[in-house]
């Protein structure tokens, strides 16, 4: 009888891929000129210990893996089956909206997003207005184009705190 523990062992550990190598085989893995070393018979000891390492851990693996449908056929056996499953459940609240309750408060939200996004479009367009107002009176300064009415240390104090303030507007809005 073929059984899933024979198979997987024939395969993994029994087959033609494994991983034997003679000594000879294994020497000749090497250069020629470390062909002669002594420390190659070490090396392929070390080899073989480990590869039987490996092989154990693999049939330990493959045994424990053939069991657990044996230990999920024992857990089911010892659950017990609850009969109430598909009795509704009247003692919760049913908190669920309506399509029609749903659809009116997606549409309130929607109309609420919308009215944000068109107030804050026009705070950030005051906004500019007012730093490009500033950048222009300052650059009126810099290039010599006093005003008629004149611009003195107050005036370019003013202007520099009105764009102070409006930078700060903007990083207070983007935060």
């Amino acid at each position: 009888m073929i059984t899933e523990e024979s198979v997987l062992t024939s395969f993994l550990l029994n087959s033609e891929l494994a991983d034997n190598l003679s000594l000879k085989q294994f020497t000749n893995l090497f250069p020629v000129t470390y062909r002669n070393n002594p420390l190659i018979k070490t090396l392929y000891r070390e080899f073989q210990l480990e590869r039987n390492t490996i092989r154990e851990t693999v049939k330990a693996n493959i045994i424990e893996e053939c069991r657990k449908p044996e230990q999920w056929e024992n857990l089911e056996d010892n659950m017990e089956v609850d009969d109430d499953i598909d009795e509704p459940y009247d003692e919760f609240e049913d908190n669920r909206l309506s399509l029609k309750q749903a659809i009116s408060i997606l549409s309130k939200a929607k109309r609420h997003m919308t009215y944000e996004i068109y107030r804050m479009n026009e705070d950030f367009n005051e906004l500019f207005e007012g730093i490009e107002n500033s950048k222009n009176e300052l650059s009126d300064l810099v290039y010599g184009r006093i005003p008629k009415e004149g611009f003195g240390k107050d005036d370019a104090i003013d202007g520099l705190k009105a764009l102070t303030k409006s930078c700060n507007d903007m990083l207070e809005i983007n935060k």
